[in-house]
């Protein structure tokens, strides 16, 4: 019995690697045991758990359906462009095919959505489009603006959206969203109950870059569970001597601190096929690493789930 164990293990496990090495990762959120990571292959959908060992373990497989995934894994929000609807799917259930999905709250057909996410507790769902942001209770489906844009307008399918991206605060109370501006993109946070007026958290052009063609984003962040630390990942890109360089960097923040960000990570190189990119920065489950996603420019392979300590900077697989 504990052979036949093993091997089922070493199977999935094996069958994991091999899904994550041909695909890019939709999503990662850092779990109770692990760090949650959601994908796809082709019309299939994984969700694997990356123990604090490096161990990988394959959760579930079924028809492709990207969406946000509650940081236990147990609920899944996919949204619909053509049906304008919000879908609530309960990952325990034995049905992985969507089958068993429920409709919580439909847009108006003039509504873009740009992104959203779901609460770490599974219960409401963060939005955001062309009026501004909105937070869904998937209970009894009403719906709260905590954001109103000073001058919406209709969007249709690709168009730029000046803000992108809420996460939520592990305590459900905030949000940090992206701030969209030519060559800048900064990260805003704001209370949920929509009391007070966005604070903003980074400063992109710190880091701006010298050379042609600049630009300076703050693209990803991830709290720490129970706490008020952040971490972010700012790119910059540049054109210098006819040479395309791309800086990836890692920041540390406290919202409660008035300290600037903590810079862990910071590698810079020319922007070419074998340049490498980490995705995905999120929090380890006690707190003392930051785990990143590898994955190759030229491909958009995966290569792999890295560490870097949080405080020495040590970089290992």
């Amino acid at each position: 019995m504990k052979n036949k164990f093993t091997f089922i293990t070493a199977f999935l496990t094996v069958l994991f690697f091999l899904v994550a090495q041909t695909n890019a990762f939709a999503q990662s959120r850092a779990g109770v045991n692990g760090i949650i990571t959601w994908g796809y292959q082709g019309p299939q959908y994984y969700l694997g758990l990356h123990q604090p060992d490096g161990k990988v373990s394959l959760i579930r497989r079924g028809p492709y359906s990207e969406g946000s995934v509650s940081w236990d894994g147990k609920k899944k929000v996919t949204f619909d462009n053509n049906a304008k609807t919000f879908y609530l799917s309960d990952l325990n259930e034995p049905d992985v095919d969507d089958t068993l999905k429920r409709a919580v709250y439909r847009v108006h057909n003039s509504i873009h959505v740009s992104s959203y996410s779901l609460s770490p507790d599974g219960n409401r769902i963060a939005y955001i489009s062309s009026q501004g942001i909105y937070v869904i209770d998937i209970h009894d489906s009403t719906r709260t603006q905590i954001l109103a844009n000073p001058n919406p307008q209709v969007m249709t399918y690709g168009t730029d959206f000046t803000k992108r991206w809420p996460r939520w605060s592990p305590d459900g109370t905030m949000l940090i969203y992206q701030y969209v501006e030519p060559e800048l993109k900064s990260l805003y946070v704001i209370d949920v109950e929509g009391e007070e007026e966005p604070v903003q958290i980074t400063y992109p052009e710190d880091d701006f870059p010298e050379g042609n063609l600049p630009r300076s984003e703050d693209v990803d962040v991830d709290w720490l569970r129970n706490s008020s630390k952040i971490v972010f990942q700012r790119i910059t890109e540049g054109i210098a001597d006819e040479k395309a360089i791309r800086r990836t960097i890692l920041y540390i923040k406290d919202l409660e601190s008035e300290d600037p960000p903590v810079k862990i990570f910071d590698h810079q190189g020319e922007h070419t096929d074998e340049y490498v990119h980490l995705i995905n920065p999120r929090w380890s489950p006690s707190g003392d690493q930051i785990l990143v996603i590898r994955r190759s420019a030229q491909t958009g392979d995966t290569g792999g789930l890295y560490a870097i300590d949080t405080k020495t900077g040590v970089f290992s697989l």
